[in-house]
């Protein structure tokens, strides 16, 4: 049987979504014998709506404000620290501290309660809600027991709901020193002048948002072609994404650190709402493989060994290294898939009505270039710390 399945499969040409299961008759010695495979497959999708796609592109607009919003960004993530000596600690400052967290009612320390040498940025929201709010005000070397209740869907379940109590021993109070805007700041960020910078920021924003509104179109069109081709989806591709899914869900969780055993809770708590994106998945990777047919798309080899180049760029990996690890992982298929996808999706671009204006066009403002950059400066005024 095995010797014939693989070229009955081939003879019909049927790509099976499962195991084939065998219906076959009764054997019996010295006579031949007929047997049946059952197995899903993908549906003959035969695609509505394509002539009725519609889109609306919306205007990538970069301005002044973005760019000073993030440039002030910048200015906080290179802030220098001082120490506060003549005050207590203020929203926004950075306090550091030991502590030691017991429930209400118990002597001993809960299991992740504790930590040394920690820092917080106050109003910040790392830490639960009321417990930033009981740090303003302390000063170095100060003890305070914070007192704070664990919302009722905290995610380790034997502390939702319950109060604790936190022992703080606060090691130092430091406030942020931010730099002015100005030439000298656009250097130490390796930039030649402040222009060269406010025109790099630019850059970086209207790539991103170019990226988001090419996101939201096609967003669009997937929607579009969803509705107006409802299909059956084999269990076979749902159960294969709802895999797919779990997995990065799984993997998202604990390199977050979260402990096994909370993993396998928060997964299990997810199932109806994983089960319904598999769904999703599946009926769009079903319209796209139809999509793909009717507008004649594939994938050269050429186009993706090009692409396995740029995936071993982006590991800094050798290229060869990286087409074996895809071979071995039998991933070289989906990379090919993921690529058709793109193609087709950018084909339905090209057959869908836009109502809107272009999508890649830059704002009235424009790109703030060294020419004009100095009319548009950030001005902010000289901070104490």
């Amino acid at each position: 049987v095995q010797d014939n399945l693989e070229g009955a499969l081939t003879e019909a040409d049927i790509e099976p979504l499962n195991m084939p299961e065998m219906d076959r008759d009764e054997l019996v010695e010295g006579e031949s014998f007929k047997f049946t495979l059952l197995c899903q497959v993908k549906p003959d999708i035969e695609l509505k709506g394509l002539d009725a796609l519609t889109v609306n592109r919306e205007l990538v607009e970069v301005g002044d404000t973005e760019i000073n919003a993030e440039i002030e960004g910048l200015r906080e993530q290179n802030a220098e620290l001082e120490p506060v000596e003549d005050r207590g600690s203020e929203t926004g400052d950075i306090v550091t501290f030991d502590f030691v967290g017991t429930l209400d009612g118990e002597e001993e320390p809960f299991d992740g309660g504790s930590g040394t040498e920690h820092p917080l940025e106050l109003g910040s929201g790392q830490f639960i809600e009321g417990f930033e709010d009981q740090l303003i005000g302390v000063k170095e070397g100060d003890e305070r027991v914070v007192d704070v209740t664990f919302p009722e869907d905290y995610q380790a379940e034997h502390l939702a709901a319950k109060l604790a109590h936190f022992a703080c021993t606060v090691k130092s109070v430091r406030c942020k020193a931010l730099a002015d805007v100005d030439d000298e700041f656009a250097v130490d960020l390796g930039h030649d002048d402040l222009s060269a910078l406010r025109a790099s920021v630019y850059d970086r924003l209207f790539e991103a948002a170019t990226k988001e509104k090419d996101g939201d179109v096609r967003e669009q069109l997937l929607k579009g072609l969803m509705e107006a081709n409802e299909i059956e989806i084999p269990a076979a591709l749902i159960e294969m994404a709802q895999k797919q899914l779990q997995n990065q869900m799984g993997m998202h969780l604990a390199m977050n650190g979260m402990p096994r055993d909370q993993i396998a809770q928060a997964m299990e708590s997810e199932t109806e709402g994983v089960l319904e994106r598999a769904k999703e998945m599946a009926h769009r990777d079903l319209l796209l493989d139809a999509a793909a047919v009717e507008g004649d798309i594939s994938v050269s080899d050429d186009e993706l060994e090009e692409r396995i180049g740029e995936i071993a760029v982006d590991m800094n990996q050798p290229k060869a290294k990286v087409r074996a690890s895809l071979q071995e992982n039998d991933r070289i298929h989906s990379v090919r898939g993921e690529m058709l996808h793109e193609k087709t999706l950018r084909w339905l671009e090209e057959q869908a009505s836009s109502v809107s204006g272009d999508s890649t066009s830059a704002s009235a403002e424009g790109n703030p270039t060294a020419d004009d950059a100095s009319d548009s400066n950030v001005e902010v005024a000289d901070e104490e710390s």
